[in-house]
């Protein structure tokens, strides 16, 4: 499995991405290993910042197949807040 959860702190996951092959989330591996994205898992799945003081960049969700939905449909803005530097853009 290409996918691993990690514990980094009391309550809260990431989900690391091993490898480039990941056929099952692509766009959230994408964000991750090529911008410096990370997905916590916390109350939900939601895509952050590496920074962990900063905010989530999208809404959490029930399961990662409805996170990579989400990141699929709102790549565009996630990518232009990012780099813009607007976080409230995609929730």
């Amino acid at each position: 499995m290409s996918i691993r959860p990690v514990e980094v702190s009391a309550g809260e996951k990431e989900v690391h991405f091993a490898s480039r092959q990941e056929t099952l989330y692509p766009h959230l591996m994408r964000l991750c290993m090529d911008f410096n994205f990370r997905v916590v898992e916390h109350r939900g799945f939601q895509l952050a910042p590496q920074d962990i003081h900063a905010p989530s960049i999208t809404p959490a969700f029930d399961d990662l197949a409805a996170l990579e939905s989400h990141v699929h449909r709102h790549m565009v803005d996630i990518l232009h807040s990012y780099l813009g530097g607007d976080a409230a853009l995609t929730h």
